[in-house]
């Protein structure tokens, strides 16, 4: 299927989709791709064809008419809007965020992305790709047991970003540590809120030219132990930038917050407290599925051999 999209419109294309771009320049997620010069950070021989994953949803922001070569079993898979998906308090926060890591700093910045709703690992991607293009060197720690984009669930791991992030192809994990559980339940809050302070610790030991790390979280919130563990994991990473899709509704995200802020008083706390209509909230079914395949992918090499034993 051939797709003209205008200069300022984003078509949102939910997987298993292949998207090739043939004219003009897009931005999906702050990596930019030009049909004329390619992409000179990809070392893939058609460095314009996108591979979107089931269960994955992407936005491909036109920056000045473009158009795609699309296959898709679906074409309810592909939903044009006449505005850019990336909201601007998205856009005022990079841009925010940029001015301040170009300053000189003794200490890389920590900045933490927190929140019940979906959006929490977009905006790190888009963040990540944002700060690569303008040169800056950081790490993204992923916390979230039981949705890895780094690698497998049950495990927490920190990569360092070498390239633009679009899926978990994009990165590699330098450090893991293993969990052995989807879910920061019981003691596991602790461990986890432990392990990712020392992680962070150790990276930036031993990358001194780093200028930020990247936190991604779970969407845990709601009860008490949901308060219990987000608070306890902030204090114990102690980010400086803190980004919290903020819910008026959800009581104990609003406590969340204010813990946060008691904890640090120099901590700067961004809200994000308009909802985004264009993202893919994923279900239960995705959700596992998504599970399934990153231990598909990572152990596709691995193979299964049966020993016999003597009696």
């Amino acid at each position: 299927m051939m797709k003209n999209i205008k200069k300022g419109n984003t078509l949102i294309v939910k997987g298993p989709a292949r998207v090739t771009l043939l004219k003009g320049e897009l931005d999906v997620l702050g990596k930019i791709f030009r049909s004329d010069k390619g992409n000179s950070s990809s070392n893939e021989e058609d460095e314009n064809v996108l591979i979107i994953p089931s269960a994955q949803c992407y936005p491909f922001y036109a920056n000045d008419n473009i158009q795609l070569e699309i296959y898709t079993s679906n074409e309810e898979n592909l939903k044009e809007i006449e505005e850019n998906s990336i909201s601007p308090i998205w856009i005022k926060i990079k841009d925010e965020l940029i001015a301040q890591l170009k300053k000189e700093r003794e200490t890389p910045l920590k900045i933490m992305v927190l929140g019940f709703s979906s959006g929490k690992t977009t905006l790190i991607k888009y963040l990540a790709n944002n700060f690569f293009k303008e040169g800056l060197k950081g790490g993204y720690l992923d916390s979230d047991l039981g949705q890895q984009l780094i690698y497998i669930p049950t495990t927490i791991n920190l990569g360092s970003i070498k390239d633009y992030i679009i899926s978990s192809e994009n990165i590699q994990s330098e450090n893991t540590i293993f969990i052995g559980a989807t879910f920061p339940k019981g003691d596991y809050k602790f461990i986890v809120s432990i392990s990712c302070r020392k992680m962070i610790d150790d990276y930036i030991a031993e990358n001194k030219d780093v200028d930020f790390v990247l936190i991604d979280t779970d969407g845990w919130i709601k009860t008490e132990a949901g308060i219990l563990y987000k608070s306890f994991f902030i204090k114990s990473v102690n980010p400086d930038i803190l980004i919290a899709f903020h819910n008026e509704e959800i009581d104990e995200l609003k406590e969340i917050e204010a813990t946060a802020k008691n904890q640090n008083k120099d901590r700067k706390t961004y809200l994000i407290e308009d909802g985004n209509e264009h993202f893919y909230e994923r279900d239960k079914d995705e959700r596992r599925f998504l599970r399934q395949s990153q231990f598909s992918k990572k152990f596709e090499d691995f193979r299964k051999i049966s020993l016999a034993t003597s009696k």
